[in-house]
């Protein structure tokens, strides 16, 4: 597991050096997540509290991908919404098949409520993420356009995670 977080790492970094300028979702950001699921692995956390935080890397990673590939004039930017979640997906699948080929997923000694724990945490993760810009884009727009506290997006996003990972703690 030490190898996997190794690999994230250079591949982030690769990236951050490689960018023009700062981009809503940041390679250090990335890096942080992806540094999390490593650290969750190699400590023994179960599967679906891992999947929550890599469905969060995912989605950082294809958010981050798509606003790389925009500043680069690879994408048009219109359709922003649309690019954002069918690279978002891409990128989702871009794990979950490797996962499911090499037996990450699919082993039927690692499900609850019939769907695999791995999987399940990845689409609750993934969906929080996408969710946790609306309730801070939601909270800014009640606040006069302001934000409340500084990295509200952010901080939202991390709530949420760990919120969801602690119910799974407590009810798997």
């Amino acid at each position: 597991m030490k190898g996997i977080g190794t690999i994230l790492s250079v591949a982030v970094l690769f990236f951050l050096f490689i960018s023009d300028y700062a981009l809503a979702h940041c390679p250090v950001c990335t890096l942080a997540v992806g540094t999390g699921v490593a650290a969750a692995r190699f400590y023994g956390v179960d599967s679906t509290i891992i999947g929550v935080w890599l469905g969060a890397f995912i989605i950082s990673t294809g958010l981050w991908l798509t606003n790389l590939l925009r500043s680069r004039n690879l994408l048009p930017n219109s359709y922003t919404d649309l690019q954002n979640f069918l690279i978002s997906f891409l990128v989702f699948l871009s794990f979950a098949i490797p996962f499911y080929v090499s037996g990450l997923i699919g082993n039927p000694k690692y499900t609850v409520w019939g769907m695999d724990k791995l999987l399940l945490g990845m689409v609750v993760g993934s969906s929080l993420s996408y969710l946790g810009p609306e309730i801070s884009a939601w909270i800014k727009r009640r606040n006069g356009d302001n934000v409340v506290l500084p990295f509200q997006g952010a901080v939202i996003v991390l709530i949420l995670l760990s919120l969801s990972s602690g119910t799974f703690l407590v009810i798997l």
